[in-house]
């Protein structure tokens, strides 16, 4: 007695409903995949985010201060050379731990033209952890700015441990 699936022509007919299923499944999960995906789109969330390098307002143990554009503030970030270093020095500090420092926060302004003094809406410090990945960093400072009275400065002023810097800052295009 013969099966029906041993005959070659029932066989070929049941390979290509297997195929068919098979194509009809990987469109149906192509399309179920590609559908979020293209969701997922970046949208237009205003200008986009830009800094500007703040080199002059680097004194005594400040190794950086970035002024940023962001989408809801601008920000000026502060980051502290490892304690025991100060700027314009060359010492590796991947090659020593870091230590216990009491540093004081850097005080930050904006200058509007008019001679106005804009004081931060906020100010978040992030401590050194104590871990070091490339370089040994210490302590970041991050200060937060309205928009619209970020957008009438036209310097940074900062004091540290007695000194004091102002540079001008640059407008960002849009």
């Amino acid at each position: 007695m013969r099966y029906p699936a041993a005959s070659g022509h029932l066989g070929a007919s049941m390979n290509r409903t297997a195929r068919l299923l098979s194509t009809a499944g990987l469109a149906l999960c192509l399309a179920g995949t590609v559908q979020p995906l293209m969701a997922a789109q970046p949208q237009d969330h205003g200008p986009p985010v830009v800094a500007q390098d703040l080199k002059q307002l680097r004194i005594g143990e400040i190794s950086a201060v970035l002024w940023t554009r962001r989408a809801d503030r601008y920000t000026l970030q502060v980051i502290m050379a490892q304690p025991g270093e100060r700027t314009g020095t060359r010492i590796s500090a991947a090659l020593r731990p870091p230590t216990a420092n009491s540093v004081t926060a850097p005080l930050v302004w904006l200058l509007a033209a008019e001679g106005k003094v804009l004081a931060p809406a906020a100010a978040l410090q992030t401590p050194q952890d104590g871990k070091c990945t490339l370089r040994c960093l210490g302590d970041e400072y991050l200060y937060s700015f309205p928009t619209a009275a970020a957008q009438e400065a036209v310097a940074v002023a900062i004091q540290h441990n007695g000194e004091h810097r102002i540079e001008k800052l640059e407008k960002f295009a849009d």
